[in-house]
């Protein structure tokens, strides 16, 4: 008895649906994509201008026109060089590579998780429709003969267009992720190089 009710259940659910969580990964893939990419680019024309530059003269003995360059960019990259240059101390400074890895490490990784999540799940909301839509058309069997080819279509038609949307979001999704995670690790090992570079000269 509860078995039928719970197929009764699956089998009036609509198309849109199923397919609503799927476009709502979509959206903040989307969202995160330009975010991300965005993010990306501030950080590396940070890191190529206003730290660079920072570094080479605090090495030069420049100490003033290093902390000048990084007061005129308000980046969170530039403050935490900035608070580093300024810094005498040696064991400060090596305190401070640790806490400040750390904490660009949590921006600079900001949604990995997310996405590594959309290409989990976006495969499984499809296979669901999938799921639903041949439980539609095996159901079509006990109708009249009319009814059964209209339901027998639309049970088809929502298993596949399930499972390829769902693929088709969650194939960017990889792709992304591995993109994330390695543009992450470039930007995360080129500004330890530098904090360490400070760190390093102030001995």
């Amino acid at each position: 008895m509860e078995s039928g009710i719970i197929l009764n259940l699956l089998i009036s659910i609509p198309t849109w649906i199923m397919l609503l969580p799927i476009g709502l990964c979509s959206l903040l893939l989307l969202a995160v994509f330009i975010e991300r990419m965005w993010s990306y680019r501030n950080y590396s024309g940070t890191m190529a201008l206003s730290v660079s530059s920072a570094v080479m003269l605090f090495n030069g003995g420049q100490v003033k026109d290093a902390i000048a360059v990084l007061k005129k960019d308000t980046s969170s990259i530039s403050q935490i060089f900035l608070t580093m240059v300024e810094v005498k101390s040696v064991k400060e400074r090596e305190k401070l590579v640790d806490e400040s890895v750390h904490v660009l490490a949590s921006k600079i990784e900001r949604f990995t998780g997310l996405i590594s999540t959309i290409s989990t799940v976006s495969p499984m909301f499809g296979l669901l429709g999938t799921v639903t839509g041949m439980m539609k058309s095996f159901s079509a069997l006990a109708k009249t003969s009319q009814q059964a080819q209209t339901l027998l279509a639309s049970g088809i038609a929502e298993a596949l267009v399930t499972t390829a949307t769902g693929l088709l979001v969650a194939i960017p999704a990889v792709v992304f992720y591995n993109y994330m995670v390695s543009r992450s690790s470039v930007l995360l090992k080129n500004i330890e190089i530098a904090l360490n570079s400070i760190m390093d000269d102030g001995k």
